[in-house]
């Protein structure tokens, strides 16, 4: 296996657990992105440094460590700031809870491409399109409350349904 495919195998499978870091340590999804735009850059120059592949996710998650320690310290007039400690603290969670993060993940996505047409669209036009509620009832030919509550029936099926994953495959261990 080369280097450069080692490389993607491993920042896909940290990826979900640096950008749920990133996004918990500032609460914006679009400074979070910027970030982790950063990090990957970083990832990548310095992956040959890299010792051992085995603590791969360990060394992203201090690389964005130290991509929001620069961030807020460029933007220090923000109000919402963290301690060192309590990033790493945030850090530390998220490295524990990255199994977990992955099979929910999966079970998400199993579950999405199990949902009806109706459903999977309102899911891909709220959430990966972000479309506004209005709009989507513009374009869906129907009420902002039909959408609510379409979304509500959506999203409670997708737990259930998550649920079920996880407790099947947790059977299955």
């Amino acid at each position: 296996m080369t280097q450069a495919h080692n490389l993607a195998l491993l920042w896909t499978q940290a990826q979900p657990l640096v950008r749920a870091f990133l996004y918990a340590a500032t609460r914006n999804a679009t400074v979070a992105d910027d970030l982790m735009q950063d990090v990957a850059v970083t990832v990548v120059d310095k992956f040959a440094e890299l010792k051992s592949h085995d603590r791969f996710n360990a060394w992203a998650l201090a690389i964005a460590r130290h991509k929001l320690m620069n961030h807020r310290t460029v933007s220090a007039r923000d109000r919402h700031r963290y301690g060192q400690g309590m990033m790493e603290s945030l850090s530390a969670a998220c490295e524990r809870l990255a199994p977990q993060v992955d099979q929910r993940r999966a079970a998400l996505e199993h579950c999405i491409d199990h949902l009806d047409a109706r459903g999977r669209d309102a899911i891909r036009r709220r959430y990966f399109h972000e479309q506004p509620i209005g709009r989507m009832a513009e374009e869906l030919n129907a009420t902002p409350n039909v959408v609510h509550v379409l979304l509500n029936r959506v999203r409670r099926n997708l737990l259930q349904c998550i649920e079920r994953r996880l407790t099947d495959t947790e059977g299955r261990s």
